[in-house]
């Protein structure tokens, strides 16, 4: 027997979603930009942790386009741009014991999700060859 609407209501415990964004982006594209900017895009962009992590893996480069595209996605989810005081590094992806990417805010970005009531951040990775995508929603 599929669940009802009625049935459904009971499993969110009165949850909604805020927003959703998504971004996908070129592997190569991302790498060329890497190699003309270096470390002046690593540092705007990337903190110390993402950086660590990212640089020692084969193909550096695929996993810092990942995250990426990852801030993007939050950015569109909770509906602003970069020109409304949230710093590329306020936008934390990290990987937790099993792997899985997890978003942490610090900032203006935590401030403004706190002030519009976000509880939950949820943040979806893949890629296959030439892009990467990624997936972020937002719960009040």
């Amino acid at each position: 027997m599929p669940l009802s609407l009625s049935s459904w209501r009971g499993i969110f415990h009165g949850k909604m979603i805020y927003g959703i964004g998504i971004d996908i982006i070129k592997i190569a594209r991302f790498e060329r930009a890497l190699g003309r900017w270096g470390e002046r895009l690593y540092k705007k962009v990337f903190t110390l942790e993402e950086l660590s992590f990212c640089l020692k893996k084969a193909q550096p480069g695929k996993h810092l386009a990942l995250r990426f595209a990852a801030k993007e996605a939050f950015l569109k989810a909770l509906g602003i741009g970069m020109f409304q005081g949230v710093a590329w590094k306020e936008i934390e992806i990290l990987n937790d014991p099993l792997g899985r990417p997890q978003i942490r805010l610090m900032g203006e970005a935590e401030r403004i999700c706190r002030k519009k009531g976000i509880k939950e951040v949820f943040v979806s990775i893949s890629h296959e060859e030439e892009y990467g995508i990624a997936q972020v929603l937002l719960e009040v």
